[in-house]
């Protein structure tokens, strides 16, 4: 089996608990563990997991116990109390010792407090975000409209090297596509009719930082060619300008289209497509890591309360029902505007918000 999570960190290796299992297994899964480069502890006791999550720094927990009910119940009811703390329980093995590790943000070293999550999803995205940051590796981010995509390109970037100079963003979808050009490469004084003055176009003012092209499917295909050699040279020319400019810049770009059908479609270069797609990033929907809806809805109350000067409730809770994180930014206004602070209210969302037959939202 390969792993990867273990690699030669320093200090920074992986802490893993095992908890239970029968002895041979164990030996075999440590061995394992520690060859690959993880930090290994053990407990033979499922009642006494807690103490262990306690005592050390494990950031991932495997359940290996073949126990009585009773005590491997209580082993998965402490290690589940203690999974927002040190680690997420990971599947039981018996004695096949099959490992599935699930580690939490707490192994990442780097400034991800904006985006909030702690599914396993949005850790791995972090995780490989954590990996790419401070190389230069273009970096193509695609999911659907209001997953995060924007944020991950500016966790990519504050992380990096480049950080310390703005992040530059062009938005394909809303620049007219006769501006497009002079938006990107800049023009001098007189290259058309109302260029009466220069301008200095994305690319030059991202030198020595990062070059966010958000919607990068809406690119025209005449413009697609230049984008590439760009890219690949990385330097420029303004529009009627006679002077190369040598560009040092990342480039990420982002996208809620399926590239490669638009290759196949014939409105996006192949070439362009692979040259953009050096490291690639899927953000799934919400509705596919519906245990972080609770502490986003959380977050979008608090800050409507912010916002609005009101008291924030004691709790608020979101059942079951599926959508992007953007859509659920405005649940939380409607839900603060309609709430009593006395008492629970259960009400159903408009019929455009919800995608399941079950879709309510609660709000204290």
């Amino acid at each position: 089996m390969q792993m990867s999570a273990g690699e030669d960190r320093g200090c920074d290796k992986m802490h893993i608990l095992i908890v239970g299992g029968a002895p041979d297994a164990v030996r075999h899964l440590r061995a394992l563990l520690e060859q690959n480069g993880y930090e290994v502890s053990t407990t033979s006791n499922g009642n006494d997991a807690h103490l262990q999550i306690t005592d050390t720094e494990a950031q991932a927990v495997l359940l290996a116990c073949q126990e009585p009910p009773k005590q491997k119940e209580g082993a998965t009811t402490a290690l589940e109390t203690a999974q927002n703390v040190k680690g997420r329980l990971v599947s039981g093995v018996g004695e096949e010792a099959r490992l599935a590790l699930t580690p939490t943000r707490k192994a990442l070293r780097g400034d991800y407090a904006y985006i909030l999550g702690d599914s396993p999803q949005v850790v791995e995205i972090l995780q490989k975000v954590e990996e790419v940051a401070a190389t230069n590796a273009t970096v193509l981010i695609q999911g659907e409209t209001g997953t995060g995509k924007e944020l991950v390109a500016r966790a990519l970037h504050r992380n990096s090297p480049r950080s310390a100079e703005e992040m530059a963003i062009v938005n394909c979808a809303a620049i007219p596509e006769q501006l497009l050009e002079s938006e990107l490469f800049g023009h001098e004084k007189g290259a058309y009719t109302d260029a009466i003055t220069q301008h200095i176009g994305k690319f030059e003012r991202a030198h020595n930082s990062t070059l966010f092209f958000d919607e990068i499917g809406e690119m025209p295909l005449r413009l697609q060619p230049k984008l590439l050699r760009a890219i690949q040279e990385r330097q420029i020319e303004r529009l009627d300008g006679t002077r190369t400019i040598p560009l040092d810049i990342r480039i990420v770009v982002a996208t809620n289209r399926d590239l490669q059908q638009e290759v196949k479609n014939g409105t996006f270069r192949e070439d362009l497509y692979y040259r953009l797609n050096v490291v690639s990033l899927s953000l799934p929907p919400l509705r596919e890591r519906r245990e972080d809806i609770r502490m986003l809805a959380a977050h979008f109350v608090q800050k409507h309360c912010q916002d609005t000067g009101q008291s924030l409730p004691n709790r608020a809770s979101l059942a079951r029902w599926a959508t992007t994180t953007r859509s659920l930014s405005p649940h939380r206004t409607l839900s603060n505007i309609l709430w009593s602070p006395f008492r629970l209210k259960l009400m159903p969302l408009p019929k455009s918000w919800i995608t399941s037959a079950s879709g309510y939202l609660s709000c204290m």
